[in-house]
């Protein structure tokens, strides 16, 4: 409920610019015909409650996100899409975190959009309830009408003219009402049902009712009834003549009606604003047709303009706060740079890079960066703002202390999954990092089980890669995949005395016991891949990483430092679940990468596409 509420409130605050448009057009093209008006009412209503919409360079939306859905995994802010607006709000509700549990802080968002979700419905309910109430009140004084002629009711119940019905409309006439304004009323209520009045009054309504919070929404809705009023006027006085156009007036007169409440119903024929419909029909002129064709140009520009959303940063993306680090380098000894985190902050992506100074001198540290995206294995600049700023504030680091600074990264495209490289300005820093896709691959679990000699040849003799596995240097290793559960069932079946596979190994679960959740549903979409890691190690020493580098999809293992290999200890198979698509066509390959103490990557000779630019 609470996501649905926060949908409603962006769809609400992007109409309120259209609301804002159409008030400054009302105001330009007062000769226009009046219908435009009603025209324009309608742009309001699509953007009040279609949620979906195209991006365009012409959008005038400043920002079709205001407040982000996911305020619950971000720092609370909003993106108004005005600068200014922004600067002044987001400092005060980002201080606004309150504490509801001593382990767990929640931002004010996460606090109060429950309740105000809950607020919203309590709104709408009550409309509701007035809405139908009035319409049963009404029903009740009309229940003894009698009918004139066609769809036509006298009632000496109601003092006013109106129409009233969804499907079959009536119009209701009090008893005597004097004969010429008769025909003058009428005329403007059959005008209502021919122009579908009776239909979008009610839907206005009910959207009204959907954005009650919105004041900018009750002053569209109530100068949409009076725009109605003044085009269905202006249908029925084109064809009359001066003294007829007098008579008319007076019949508003007549049946002028004091209304304090906004209703969704019925359409009485003097409503709303009798004195400005008076002055509209003593002094209607046939508009000329450039005027007629002026306005519709203006209509289609605010359709244009304000139905589209403005394109999005393409450094947003989803994941982006999810990266992995493969691996960092540096060619100034002792100096290197590391990515500790990544958020989105105000809308945009910001790295926040650790520096470390391990030498014993200290060192200047700045902003000056550029981040490059691998394609093919090749980098490529992936800087959307060739005109961006660069600043050059550097910072003294001391000797043995580190700084974490953070890069605001949206002049660069982020957008698209894969691996990106981050370096300082004269390339003497860097550090590569994964942008997971759509959807995050699953990291694997890594299982204990006992290595032996026969096991290690057996899977061996499987292996997916066995041109680039190079076992005396330990860098690729064994992989291969499962493709149903009835192989994976079978290699447990088979392989189980030689790797007691239904053995758990200090404490954890066996490879039969963590391998029953990969079902034949799961066999569908997703394949599974095998990694034998020879050698001892906590797992907690290993990260792994996944990524798809042209033709092949590796599982990168990233250790502190390099694992011995021993015949005589147990090793960890890595199940790593694997999108079929991901692997269509392409290779499987496995491999290490050691991080050595002096900061540096060992990597594979014949992984260039692993290997730092130059």
């Amino acid at each position: 409920m609470t996501e649905f509420f926060l949908n409603i409130v962006n769809m609400s605050i992007s109409a309120s610019w259209i609301v804002l448009a159409v008030l400054l057009l009302r105001l330009l093209l007062k000769k226009a015909p009046k219908w435009i008006a009603v025209l324009l009412w309608g742009i309001v209503a699509i953007r009040l409650i279609c949620p979906i919409s195209v991006e365009s360079a012409l959008s005038l939306i400043p920002s079709s996100q205001t407040i982000n859905p996911e305020v619950a995994l971000n720092p609370p802010a909003i993106d108004s899409g005005v600068p200014i607006i922004n600067n002044v709000i987001n400092p005060i509700i980002g201080e606004a975190t309150i504490t509801l549990q001593p382990e767990k802080d929640l931002n004010i968002f996460q606090f109060i959009m429950p309740y105000l979700a809950g607020l919203w419905v309590v709104g709408i309910t009550a409309l509701l309830i007035y809405t139908s109430v009035s319409y049963v009140r009404v029903k009740k004084k009309i229940c003894t009408a009698i009918m004139l002629r066609d769809n036509i009711f006298q009632s000496e119940n109601i003092v006013s003219p109106f129409v009233l019905g969804i499907i079959k409309p009536k119009i209701y006439l009090p008893f005597r009402m004097h004969e010429q304004d008769m025909e003058h009323v009428i005329a403007h209520e059959q005008a209502h049902i021919c122009r579908k009045d009776h239909w979008w009054k009610p839907l206005g309504f009910l959207i009204l009712t959907l954005h009650w919070f919105n004041p900018l929404v009750w002053l569209g809705y109530a100068l949409l009834c009076r725009d109605i009023e003044l085009a269905c006027d202006e249908k029925v006085i084109k064809e009359l003549n001066t003294e007829q156009k007098a008579d008319y007036s007076q019949a508003l007169l007549t049946c002028s009606v004091n209304r304090r409440m906004i209703a969704a119903c019925p359409l009485a024929f003097g409503e709303v604003g009798v004195k400005d419909r008076v002055k509209s029909v003593l002094n209607y002129k046939k508009p000329a047709f450039w005027m007629i064709a002026a306005a519709m140009i203006a209509s289609a520009a605010v359709a244009v303009c304000f139905l589209t959303n403005p394109k999005s940063s393409p450094s947003v993306c989803f994941g982006f706060t999810r990266p992995a680090l493969t691996e960092t380098g540096s060619s100034i000894g002792g100096i290197s740079v590391t990515l500790e985190s990544a958020e989105i902050r105000n809308g945009k992506p910001v790295l926040n890079v650790r520096w470390s100074n391990f030498s014993t001198a200290e060192t200047w540290f700045g902003l000056d960066f550029q981040i490059y995206r691998y394609e093919n294995g090749i980098p490529v600049d992936c800087c959307t703002n060739p005109s961006r700023i660069i600043e050059s504030i550097a910072r003294l680091l001391p000797a043995g202390e580190t700084a974490v600074v953070s890069y605001d990264c949206s002049d660069f495209d982020l957008s698209r999954p894969g691996r990106y490289r981050f370096e300082t300005a004269n390339g003497s820093l860097w550090f590569c990092f994964m942008l997971p896709g759509t959807q995050d691959l699953p990291e694997g679990q890594f299982i204990p089980i006992r290595r032996t000699d026969a096991g290690f040849t057996l899977l061996s003799d499987r292996i997916e890669n066995p041109e680039t596995m190079v076992i005396s240097s330990v860098m690729h290793l064994p992989v291969f995949r499962l493709e149903t559960v009835s192989e994976l069932q079978s290699f447990i079946r088979e392989n189980d005395s030689l790797l007691f596979l239904s053995q758990g190994i200090g404490g954890a679960p066996s490879f039969s016991e963590a391998a029953a959740q990969y079902d034949s549903a799961f066999f569908v979409d997703c394949s599974l891949a095998l990694v034998w890691l020879p050698g001892e190690g906590g797992s907690d020493s290993r990260v792994l990483h996944t990524e798809v580098i042209g033709g092949t999809f590796g599982i990168a293992l990233r250790y502190d430092e390099p694992q011995s290999s021993s015949p005589d200890t147990c090793c960890r198979l890595c199940v790593v679940p694997v999108e079929k698509s991901l692997l269509a066509g392409r290779k499987l390959d496995a491999w290490y990468v050691f991080d050595q103490t002096d900061g540096s990557a060992f990597l594979p000779d014949d992984s260039p596409s692993l290997l730092p630019p130059g």
